[in-house]
């Protein structure tokens, strides 16, 4: 980053924050060299699944690194990573981690400035909230780091899309989302939100990217061979999620553990597909009252305040409904901020208690801290229950402070 691009998107206090994470991940990456650790096995099966695509071979179904190192992203996909499999392993995963480093301050800084709106100048322009959101996401963004993942990626790459449709700016909008999407379908969740708020300009330019998406590996191998790689893609995914009752940071896996079971010994899958539709119901129930209120009062500003509230709120929740490795959690980010910010301002004291217990939950899983002790503590969700009590404290704020801009 150039001095002159640093003085006009960062503040002081937001370069000083910069300087103290970036410092801090380079010294995480030279003590993994040092103690032999620095294997990025994520990245691992991006880089050989890129060197098979060049090379001819199956990508789908093949593994790559560990016993669950197989291949799961779309084959535009693989185009991305390309580039890093035609250097030397160590050479690729150092520049990624590298990239991903840069990347962990600017999508903290990027959760605090979309808030902006919200918050308006009652906003506190303190370094203190950037880094104990660090502190709280610390552990999901090491072990991104350690694994290689692209989740802090795309994380940017979703407040960048929400920024975009904020300032109007709706067709880049829709092919960034569309290239999300083919980097990981949870977030076609997004969609009927970008319907209900008749983002229909965004949504034609992502259903566009969507087919250029699909078109793109066709000037790499036939348009046969296209077509089956993307149907073992799907394939792939189907076959990931068939275990997803077994995640326990699910919903459905809390909700059983904490009341269920002592009704239905086995709530089988009627009960899971009723508890994700309750979800999706009282998602669609929020924005259709926000939207009789936007009607109401006749102004652009609520409009905005909520649409950025409920993006953030279903980005936030996809964890917590699909099998996902911890490290997907870290999409919870921009509602700590929310938080934090919220806390920093009205210094709510019984809200600080209840934060920090989620908060406590939410960083309670992380193998380098617990040892053998965060096993016992993922074996009951905590890290599901934590994500879902910020939720609620997130939501708490909104209807109480913000749903009406009393702030």
């Amino acid at each position: 980053m150039s001095k002159s691009w640093i003085r006009k998107h960062l503040s002081p206090r937001e370069t000083r924050f910069v300087i103290i994470v970036t410092s801090l991940f380079l010294i995480l990456l030279v003590l993994q060299n040092i103690n032999g650790r620095f294997w990025m096995n994520d990245f691992k099966v991006f880089y050989l699944a890129a060197k098979s695509f060049l090379q001819g071979e199956p990508v789908y179904h093949q593994q790559f690194g560990l016993s669950s190192g197989f291949y799961k992203y779309s084959p535009l996909s693989l185009l991305i990573f390309i580039p890093f499999s035609l250097l030397p392993y160590f050479y690729a995963k150092l520049i990624y981690y590298l990239i991903c480093t840069c990347f962990i301050s600017l999508t903290i800084i990027a959760s605090k400035k979309i808030w902006r709106e919200v918050f308006g100048d009652k906003m506190q322009d303190s370094i203190s909230i950037l880094i104990i959101a660090a502190i709280i996401a610390g552990g999901h963004l090491f072990r991104e780091l350690h694994l290689g993942n692209i989740n802090l990626l795309l994380l940017f790459a979703l407040l960048s899309t929400l920024k975009l449709i904020l300032s109007n700016k709706e067709k880049s909008a829709g092919l960034l989302l569309a290239l999300i999407i083919l980097i990981k379908p949870h977030f076609i969740v997004l969609i009927p939100l970008l319907l209900i708020r008749k983002k229909n300009i965004a949504l034609l330019s992502m259903t566009a990217g969507l087919m250029i998406g699909f078109l793109i590996p066709a000037l790499f191998v036939e348009f046969g061979e296209n077509i089956t790689l993307h149907l073992e893609w799907i394939n792939t995914i189907v076959r990931h999620n068939a275990s997803f009752l077994d995640s326990q940071n699910t919903i459905h896996i809390i909700f059983y553990n904490l009341f269920v079971r002592y009704i239905y010994a086995d709530a089988g899958m009627i009960y899971v597909i009723l508890l994700v539709a309750l979800v999706a119901l009282f998602i669609l129930f929020f924005v259709l009252r926000n939207l009789r209120h936007e009607r109401s009062v006749n102004n652009f500003r609520p409009s905005l305040l909520n649409f950025t509230f409920e993006f953030l709120l279903i980005i936030s929740i996809i964890p917590n409904l699909v099998l996902t490795d911890t490290e997907h959690f870290m999409y919870s980010l921009p509602l700590i901020v929310f938080i934090l910010i919220y806390l920093f301002y009205s210094k709510n004291f019984k809200l600080i208690i209840f934060s920090v217990i989620a908060f406590l939950l939410y960083i309670g899983n992380w193998g380098d801290f617990l040892g053998e002790y965060s096993y016992v503590v993922a074996h009951y969700g905590s890290l599901g229950i934590g994500n879902l009590m910020i939720i609620g404290i997130s939501l708490f704020i909104y209807f109480k402070h913000f749903s009406h801009s009393k702030l």
